[in-house]
């Protein structure tokens, strides 16, 4: 359960790290309205476009990939179990600062993993990922791509 909170977060603003509160609220409303098979979901009755429901899934995906392959990489190479890896990874990515006790023990390559992640989870996922990404030079034209339909579930 620990590590579901710590997953989550805090709400927006704080200093708490996760994919937050609002995010997690996102992601749930666009789950039912999809369900429902609604245009778009409502909350407050104010509806949510859907760039935001993009945007929270974008970041839902980013954390749990983030997490996903920081256990499995630390879990190669270290002898502890995956659930104190999990652990020990999800605080890093909340910033929370709770430990099970195993931090000191990882190899400089684990621990270096764990404050990448603290990064992201101090910054924020998105802002990260923007901050790494390839700059595209000013002068190159875009042009728009055609669409293609997915069949997604």
């Amino acid at each position: 359960m620990t590590i579901i909170f710590m997953f989550i977060g805090g709400s927006p603003g704080s200093t708490a790290g996760g994919i937050k509160t609002v995010t997690l609220a996102v992601l749930f409303l666009g789950a039912v309205a999809k369900i429902k098979q609604t245009e778009y979901p409502v909350v407050f009755k104010k509806r949510l476009g859907s760039e935001i429901v993009e945007q929270a899934s974008a970041v839902g995906v980013l954390y749990l990939m983030a997490v996903i392959t920081a256990t499995v990489v630390i879990s190669q190479v270290e002898p502890f179990s995956l659930q104190q890896i999990l652990f020990e990874v999800t605080s890093a990515i909340g910033t929370v600062g709770l430990t099970l006790g195993i931090t000191p023990q990882l190899t400089v390559y684990s621990k270096l993993i764990l404050c990448l992640l603290m990064y992201m989870g101090r910054v924020g996922g998105l802002s990260f990922a923007l901050a790494l990404r390839e700059r595209k030079s000013s002068g190159a034209a875009t042009a728009d791509r055609p669409a293609e339909k997915v069949i997604i579930g």
